[in-house]
């Protein structure tokens, strides 16, 4: 542990993602029906992830005691954040709840300091999925509890309201190519 982690330079061009869905009624409907799920759980989960996206990996860690690569994760989760605004860009798709007025809905979100891009692909998922692959790569024995808890931030950020599914999937797609082109 303690390793420089890194990502190329221009990573978002060695990367692919489809076109996103459009926000049509019935996907926007769909993360409505996600937001009347939320439990207590749900929303701690989402307030602990919104400034570390890796804060499942971290307590999956903890909860097996094992040493967590705080600066590796950091370190990815930073250099990801390029390719991740360049997709976003690229793509300009509304937050749900943005577009969720086109229809005259209204989605319930939960409070966030990090939602103010655009929804496509989420950041979220795909910093808590690399996550979750970097620390799986290093304890492969713990890699079904550790990828599950690298999913939870960007299931959160769904039933927070602030992404649609194929936000979290592409995000999950956009994290493991950025995981194939590590350089340690």
């Amino acid at each position: 542990m303690g390793k420089r982690v890194k990502l190329p330079k221009l990573a978002m061009a060695y990367t692919q993602l489809p076109e996103p869905e459009q926000h049509t009624k019935d996907k926007i409907e769909y993360v409505i029906e996600q937001t009347k799920t939320r439990t207590k759980f749900w929303e701690a989960s989402v307030a602990a992830h919104d400034e570390n996206p890796s804060y499942a990996v971290k307590r999956y860690c903890e909860e097996n005691n094992l040493e967590f690569p705080e600066q590796e994760c950091k370190d990815l989760e930073d250099e990801a954040v390029q390719t991740i605004k360049f997709w976003k860009h690229k793509f300009a798709k509304l937050r749900p709840y943005a577009a969720a007025t086109q229809f005259g809905l209204e989605i319930d979100r939960l409070p966030s300091s990090t939602n103010k891009t655009n929804s496509y692909p989420s950041g979220h998922s795909t910093q808590g999925y690399l996550a979750g692959l970097y620390v799986s790569s290093i304890y492969p024995s713990h890699s079904v509890g550790i990828m599950e808890a690298g999913l939870e931030c960007g299931i959160g950020r769904i039933k927070a309201g602030f992404h649609y599914l194929d936000d979290h999937e592409a995000g999950i797609k956009l994290a493991t190519q950025l995981f194939k082109l590590i350089k340690t």
